[in-house]
């Protein structure tokens, strides 16, 4: 079996604990990090096959990423956003 390899990029612990469990349990390979930086980092070791990125994060956002993740190929990106509105 082809494992899908993951790039799970979120600054929310508990969000990416959870994600990352469903996901593997759902038979995929899951690179999780906490930032953008761990992100970059995490794609010089390895290239996935998607990418799930947190619109907002400190230092480094997610389109940030996005276009460190996109020099290395053309990789299918997924953003997250967790922007409620507020009355």
């Amino acid at each position: 079996m082809d494992y899908v390899t993951l790039l799970l990029i979120d600054d929310d612990i508990d969000l990416l604990r959870l994600l990352r469990q469903r996901l593997e349990r759902d038979g995929y390979d899951v690179v999780a990090v906490e930032s953008g930086r761990a992100a970059v980092l995490a794609l010089q070791r390895r290239i996935p096959d998607l990418a799930i990125v947190d619109i907002l994060m400190p230092e480094m956002n997610g389109f940030d990423v996005a276009k460190e993740i996109k020099k290395r190929g053309d990789i299918p990106i997924i953003f997250l956003s967790s922007v409620g509105k507020t009355r």
